[in-house]
């Protein structure tokens, strides 16, 4: 095993572990929200979670990208002055932007009741929860600081606890109050997400000799601030496409539609998306480091794809067998409705993944141009597709969608990358994404036609065995 495959499956170690728990406290509140409120009130919330979300990314600019790329050039110092300046200057950025989405969000909170709702009974709510962008805002700095600087335990640490405090406060409100309770669900994930970054970022790298003033930090933070605007740009488009396809979901299917839809969507991008967040903890400061180096930025590209590839594989194909059960185990029987959007759209996990370990070398150059060009496409296709998945085959449409969406999207990236930074995939990896794409799209299809045993017993016994000598855990013969 490469050390490189040793230091990338380390850190897979320690946040794949730490996204065990969260998955497990998320399954927790999938399934307290799914009995207690039923696919109407998962849609209700779901609904508020997108409005937010979408006003978090308009305010935030993006802070926890920009920043990881500016603290990382100095993770060589981490105890020096201009350490400690550049981190004091990312927190006290977050503030600034926190302060200005609650209230853009708090004044907005008439219309964005209409326009989510189509009514104004829940300004009040969100009013409420105006308090959201601000302290995802304060938790963005926090993370970005120990992400940056190498403190990935506590990075981790801090993760679960967030979860495991916010899924507490979640439930308590759900099953005391039901339908009631949903602003106060809605505000126990990112209070205890914040709560416990700044505990755990505390010291982390320590306070300037000097602390800067306002006008000097908006000197040293005029980097962050004009990449994280650029990065903002696609973060709103990309938000506002899924917050327009959920208005559309309701309005032409029902607000049911809308929680099971968000409910599949999470299953796929979150519990799978395990394995990407994991690997970029410790892939996007080490690219940031290294990027002005065309060759070695390559070679460490087709690694991560590589590396990512063959752990995905077998994870996808146990997703594809078991997914009937996790649905009853997540959420209840009356989700089960999903299950052709979930079972088709694990196959475009590949171009996911491809995509993904791609993406971030527009982030590491601060190239927004460009990030901002492919994210703006990847909305606008994601938007059309879905729409017509939609109307053509309902459920089944929009699993169809989802690969050839991560298709277009894998295809726009990657000619970014040719052509753009004139480089080039490593030897083999080309061919190790056509065959990734024909194992996970194959389960997709086998699924429905053999049945589940039958698909993990095809796949499974050859491939779990080949991806462990690939990632150098087993010898060959």
């Amino acid at each position: 095993m490469s050390a490189l495959t040793t230091t990338v499956l380390k850190a897979l170690g320690v946040f794949g572990g730490v996204q065990g728990l969260n998955i497990l406290a998320g399954i927790v509140r999938s399934k307290c929200a799914a009995l207690w409120l039923g696919p109407a009130g998962v849609g209700v919330m779901s609904l508020f979670v997108q409005s937010l979300m979408t006003m978090s990314y308009l305010t935030q600019l993006s802070l926890r990208q920009s920043s990881v790329r500016d603290l990382s050039l100095l993770k060589g110092e981490p105890d020096g002055e201009k350490a400690r300046r550049m981190s004091f200057t990312a927190r006290r950025l977050g503030l600034w932007l926190g302060i200005a989405g609650m209230g853009l969000t708090f004044l907005g909170a008439p219309l964005l009741s209409r326009w989510t709702f189509g009514n104004g009974d829940y300004t009040r709510a969100f009013m409420i929860l105006s308090a959201v962008p601000l302290m995802t805002s304060l938790t963005a700095p926090d993370n970005a600081i120990m992400q940056s600087f190498g403190h990935l335990r506590r990075l981790a640490t801090a993760n679960v606890w967030g979860s495991v405090a916010g899924t507490a406060a979640l439930v308590c409100c759900i099953c005391f109050w039901g339908m009631g309770g949903i602003v106060g669900a809605v505000l126990a994930i990112p209070a205890g997400a914040w709560i416990m970054a700044r505990l755990y970022s505390r010291g982390i790298p320590g306070p300037p000799a000097v602390a800067p003033t306002w006008r000097e930090s908006l000197s040293e933070g005029k980097g962050m601030l004009m990449l994280g605007a650029m990065l903002t740009v696609s973060d709103v488009v990309t938000q506002v496409a899924s917050y327009v396809f959920s208005i559309y979901l309701s309005r032409r299917g029902s607000v049911a539609d809308v929680g099971i839809y968000q409910s599949g969507f999470t299953m796929v991008n979150y519990y799978v998306g395990v394995i990407f967040t994991a690997i970029s903890m410790e892939y996007y400061p080490r690219l940031t480091a290294q990027v002005s180096q065309r060759k070695r930025t390559s070679v460490l590209v087709s690694h991560e794809i590589s590396v990512a590839l063959w752990v995905l594989m077998p994870v996808a194909v146990l997703f594809v067998c078991f997914d009937e059960l996790m649905v009853r185990l997540l959420y209840s029987q009356a989700f089960l409705s999903m299950l052709p959007f979930i079972s088709l759209a694990i196959g475009g996990v590949v171009f996911r993944a491809v995509s993904w370990c791609i993406a971030f070398v527009m982030l590491a150059k601060g190239d927004g141009r460009a990030y901002v060009a492919t994210e703006v496409v990847s909305a606008a296709v994601m938007l059309v597709l879905y729409t017509s998945g939609w109307e053509l085959f309902r459920f089944k449409g929009l699993g169809t969608a989802y690969i050839v969406w991560y298709g277009v999207y894998a295809a726009a990236v990657y000619g970014v990358f040719r052509w753009r930074y004139g480089m080039r995939f490593g030897r083999g990896i080309r061919g190790l994404i056509l065959f990734a794409a024909v194992v996970c799209i194959g389960a997709s299809v086998l699924r429905p036609l053999v049945g589940p045993i039958a698909t993990g017993c095809l796949i499974l016994p050859w491939l779990i065995p080949l991806s462990l000598r690939r990632l150098g855990l087993t010898r060959g013969r």
